[in-house]
């Protein structure tokens, strides 16, 4: 069996600069030291060896350490900046190209938006105060201009305007008795111009008003949800075209055509008391209903009369009869429906503006009914 090692007495050495110790070659020699010089230099080679791998590896960590601690950093300043460099670069360029884009795209979306706009506006307008001033002012030109047409291009054509009484019959009366027979007195020669003239321009003096002298009260009333002035010019007016119609029909007795006219400025005017109450009345409906119906069916008893008799009217005058009776029922339902509140007839400025179309419409279609059928040449 091999002796056991015993550690050697390296007092005779000295120690190297790297921390590992180097024997003298009298240590080596000691006698005493009864160790095989195999193993006495295995162990010297692995002791430096071991020193020297300690010691280089203490270099190491320190050599890599130092800069670590110090290039971190450096790197990660230039990589941020870098990154922050090439991100501005990049952003740069993509508002460059992105400019001309979004410009075009602003000027799509404007597009766009303007468009349903200016749609709405046109379909979906609503009425002001200052629309129908614009509206009163036009169909007051326009009335004017229609008069001075109908007298400048109508001939003359006069109608009889007569007054009927009882007056004593000389020759049937006797000194004990009186008898008295219906008579009748010619009173003048109505000009059919003159008098459809004069409506036109009755209308015309009522819109003139509303955007003049009484536009503040219109506009107020227009705000109040009545109209006053409307209902008042619309009765006067709606009074001479039933006159006139009455008179081609057959009707030209003065007294006949002042009741007449009458009971259809009662039946204006009861429009004007259901717009002051703000609703509807079955009581005053009524009374208008009757007084505006009355006129109606005392021309359809003269009509009916002089076609059995065999003198029946022109066409012309069949025409003003129906196209004027429809023009009047339509003034009543838009008034029904104005107090009703239906649809569009909730805002009371888009009836106003229909009483004004349905006014000018009738009118103007009776006074050139009346020119087409006698008035022209």
């Amino acid at each position: 069996m091999p002796r056991p090692l015993q550690k050697p007495d390296l007092s005779g050495g000295k120690s190297s600069p790297r921390g590992g110790f180097i024997p003298t070659p009298g240590a080596m020699r000691n006698p005493s030291q009864r160790v095989p010089k195999r193993s006495l230099g295995l162990r010297m080679g692995v002791s430096s060896l071991v020193c020297y791998s300690v010691d280089m590896a203490t270099r190491e960590t320190k050599s890599t350490r130092k800069p670590a601690a110090k290039k971190q950093p450096a790197t990660k300043k230039t990589k941020t900046s870098a990154a922050r460099t090439s991100t501005k670069a990049s952003a740069k360029s993509k508002a460059v190209t992105k400019k001309p884009v979004a410009a075009n795209t602003d000027s799509k979306v404007k597009a766009t938006a303007e468009k349903p706009k200016s749609k709405t506006s046109k379909a979906a307008r609503k009425l002001t105060a200052a629309s129908l001033y614009s509206w009163n002012k036009w169909l007051a030109l326009v009335y004017v201009i229609q008069a001075a047409v109908i007298l400048i291009l109508s001939v003359t054509k006069t109608l009889p305007l007569t007054t009927s009484f009882l007056a004593e019959d000389v020759l049937a009366s006797q000194a004990d008795e009186t008898v008295l027979v219906p008579a009748t007195k010619l009173l003048a020669d109505v000009n059919v111009a003159y008098v459809a003239a004069a409506l036109l321009v009755l209308l015309a003096v009522g819109h003139v008003l509303a955007a003049t002298v009484y536009r503040k009260r219109y506009e107020r009333g227009l705000g109040e949800k009545t109209n006053r002035l409307r209902w008042i010019v619309f009765g006067l007016g709606a009074g001479i075209m039933v006159s006139l119609i009455g008179m081609f029909v057959g009707v030209i007795d003065l007294s006949a055509l002042l009741m007449l006219f009458a009971l259809t400025v009662i039946a204006s005017l009861t429009g004007l008391v259901l717009e002051l109450r703000g609703k509807s009345d079955t009581l005053v409906c009524s009374i208008g209903a009757l007084a505006g119906l009355v006129p109606w069916v005392v021309f359809s008893f003269y009509l009916i009369g002089g076609a059995i008799s065999g003198s029946a009217a022109p066409v012309f005058v069949y025409t003003i009869f129906a196209s004027t009776f429809l023009f009047f029922l339509s003034y009543a339902v838009n008034i029904y429906l104005q107090l009703r509140a239906t649809g569009k007839w909730s805002d009371y400025l888009y009836a106003e503006r229909n009483y004004l179309l349905i006014a000018f419409v009738a009118a103007s279609a009776l006074t050139w009914q009346l020119f087409a059928g006698t008035l022209s040449a």
